[in-house]
Protein backbone atom coordinates (compact mmCIF):
# COMPACT_ATOMS: atom_id res chain seq x y z
CA UNK A 1 0.00 0.00 0.00
CA UNK A 2 2.75 2.43 1.03
CA UNK A 3 4.05 1.99 -2.60
CA UNK A 4 1.30 2.74 -4.10
CA UNK A 5 0.53 5.64 -2.37
CA UNK A 6 4.06 7.06 -2.79
CA UNK A 7 3.56 6.42 -7.21
CA UNK A 8 0.25 8.02 -6.80
CA UNK A 9 1.71 11.19 -5.07
CA UNK A 10 4.67 11.12 -7.63
CA UNK A 11 7.47 10.92 -5.03
CA UNK A 12 9.51 8.78 -7.87
CA UNK A 13 10.43 12.67 -9.45
CA UNK A 14 12.65 12.45 -6.53
CA UNK A 15 14.94 9.42 -7.44
CA UNK A 16 14.68 9.87 -11.22
CA UNK A 17 17.79 12.11 -11.14
CA UNK A 18 19.47 9.58 -9.37
CA UNK A 19 18.28 6.69 -11.68
CA UNK A 20 19.18 8.70 -15.14
CA UNK A 21 22.66 9.78 -13.99
CA UNK A 22 23.27 6.33 -13.24
CA UNK A 23 22.29 5.06 -16.62
CA UNK A 24 24.58 8.06 -18.28
CA UNK A 25 27.23 7.52 -16.12
CA UNK A 26 27.66 3.65 -17.20
CA UNK A 27 26.69 4.84 -21.39
CA UNK A 28 30.03 7.11 -20.55
CA UNK A 29 32.29 4.67 -19.02
CA UNK A 30 31.81 2.50 -22.12
CA UNK A 31 32.13 4.84 -24.56
CA UNK A 32 35.36 5.50 -22.92
CA UNK A 33 36.39 2.56 -22.70
CA UNK A 34 35.92 1.69 -26.20
CA UNK A 35 38.04 4.98 -27.27
CA UNK A 36 41.07 3.54 -24.41
CA UNK A 37 41.09 0.68 -26.12
CA UNK A 38 41.53 2.15 -29.67
CA UNK A 39 43.88 4.76 -28.11
CA UNK A 40 46.19 1.95 -26.47
CA UNK A 41 45.90 -0.43 -29.98
CA UNK A 42 45.20 -3.26 -27.84
CA UNK A 43 45.92 -6.36 -29.61
CA UNK A 44 42.04 -7.71 -28.51
CA UNK A 45 39.94 -5.12 -30.23
CA UNK A 46 39.41 -4.88 -33.65
CA UNK A 47 36.00 -3.46 -34.45
CA UNK A 48 34.10 -4.24 -37.47
CA UNK A 49 31.40 -1.71 -37.66
CA UNK A 50 32.26 0.41 -41.15
CA UNK A 51 31.94 3.96 -39.97
CA UNK A 52 33.77 3.56 -36.30
CA UNK A 53 35.39 6.16 -34.95
CA UNK A 54 37.64 6.17 -31.67
CA UNK A 55 36.95 10.24 -31.30
CA UNK A 56 33.14 9.68 -31.70
CA UNK A 57 33.50 7.24 -28.73
CA UNK A 58 35.32 10.19 -26.57
CA UNK A 59 32.39 12.40 -27.75
CA UNK A 60 30.11 10.15 -26.55
CA UNK A 61 31.35 9.82 -23.25
CA UNK A 62 31.86 13.58 -22.70
CA UNK A 63 27.96 14.44 -24.25
CA UNK A 64 27.16 11.87 -21.26
CA UNK A 65 29.18 13.38 -18.67
CA UNK A 66 27.82 16.69 -19.47
CA UNK A 67 24.20 15.52 -19.52
CA UNK A 68 24.41 14.56 -16.36
CA UNK A 69 25.03 17.97 -15.09
CA UNK A 70 22.56 19.18 -17.39
CA UNK A 71 20.12 17.02 -15.43
CA UNK A 72 20.76 17.66 -12.13
CA UNK A 73 24.16 18.78 -11.26
CA UNK A 74 23.73 17.62 -7.69
CA UNK A 75 23.07 14.10 -8.43
CA UNK A 76 25.96 13.76 -11.02
CA UNK A 77 28.19 14.37 -8.17
CA UNK A 78 27.01 12.21 -6.04
CA UNK A 79 27.02 9.38 -9.04
CA UNK A 80 30.53 10.86 -9.55
CA UNK A 81 31.46 9.98 -5.95
CA UNK A 82 30.42 6.70 -5.90
CA UNK A 83 31.99 5.37 -8.92
CA UNK A 84 34.83 7.50 -7.65
CA UNK A 85 34.88 5.82 -4.53
CA UNK A 86 34.06 2.20 -6.42
CA UNK A 87 36.80 2.37 -8.35
CA UNK A 88 39.31 2.96 -5.03
CA UNK A 89 38.02 0.06 -3.75
CA UNK A 90 38.57 -2.24 -6.41
CA UNK A 91 41.66 -0.81 -6.46
CA UNK A 92 43.10 -1.08 -3.50
CA UNK A 93 41.36 -4.37 -2.55
CA UNK A 94 41.67 -6.44 -5.79
CA UNK A 95 38.79 -9.15 -5.55
CA UNK A 96 39.34 -12.36 -6.83
CA UNK A 97 43.27 -12.55 -6.23
CA UNK A 98 45.62 -13.42 -8.84
CA UNK A 99 44.56 -13.80 -12.48
CA UNK A 100 44.45 -17.73 -13.98
CA UNK A 101 46.19 -17.26 -17.25
CA UNK A 102 49.51 -16.58 -17.55
CA UNK A 103 51.35 -15.10 -20.84
CA UNK A 104 55.06 -16.76 -20.56
CA UNK A 105 57.02 -14.47 -22.08
CA UNK A 106 56.00 -11.19 -19.72
CA UNK A 107 53.54 -13.32 -16.72
CA UNK A 108 54.95 -10.76 -13.61
CA UNK A 109 54.27 -7.36 -15.57
CA UNK A 110 50.87 -7.30 -15.57
CA UNK A 111 49.10 -5.24 -18.11
CA UNK A 112 51.93 -4.93 -20.63
CA UNK A 113 51.90 -8.16 -20.71
CA UNK A 114 48.44 -8.33 -22.38
CA UNK A 115 49.63 -5.59 -24.93
CA UNK A 116 51.80 -8.75 -26.74
CA UNK A 117 50.95 -11.09 -28.96
CA UNK A 118 50.69 -13.79 -26.83
CA UNK A 119 53.39 -17.49 -27.98
CA UNK A 120 51.64 -19.55 -25.70
CA UNK A 121 48.40 -19.49 -23.05
CA UNK A 122 48.95 -21.19 -20.24
CA UNK A 123 46.14 -22.33 -16.94
CA UNK A 124 46.82 -23.38 -13.84
CA UNK A 125 45.43 -27.35 -13.47
CA UNK A 126 43.33 -28.72 -15.94
CA UNK A 127 44.45 -29.47 -19.52
CA UNK A 128 42.88 -27.01 -22.09
CA UNK A 129 41.84 -29.29 -24.83
CA UNK A 130 37.96 -28.36 -25.19
CA UNK A 131 39.03 -24.88 -24.82
CA UNK A 132 41.64 -24.71 -27.86
CA UNK A 133 39.06 -26.43 -29.67
CA UNK A 134 36.83 -23.65 -29.36
CA UNK A 135 39.61 -20.88 -29.49
CA UNK A 136 40.99 -22.04 -32.70
CA UNK A 137 37.61 -23.30 -34.13
CA UNK A 138 39.87 -26.07 -35.74
CA UNK A 139 41.81 -23.97 -37.99
CA UNK A 140 45.21 -23.23 -36.72
CA UNK A 141 47.73 -25.73 -34.90
CA UNK A 142 47.12 -25.70 -30.98
CA UNK A 143 48.83 -27.92 -28.02
CA UNK A 144 47.65 -28.42 -24.99
CA UNK A 145 49.80 -29.77 -21.11
CA UNK A 146 49.56 -29.28 -18.07
CA UNK A 147 51.90 -27.16 -16.30
CA UNK A 148 52.39 -26.20 -12.48
CA UNK A 149 53.60 -22.60 -12.95
CA UNK A 150 56.12 -21.68 -9.49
Amino acid sequence: MNLSVSVRSAELNIIAPIISNFFLASYALINFSVFHASLANSPGWRPSFKYYNMWVSLAGAILCCVVMFVINWWAALVTLLIILALYIYVSYKKPGGEPIWRIPSDASSGCSALMEQPQALLQEGAPLSLFNRRFTSRRSLSSTSTCNVV
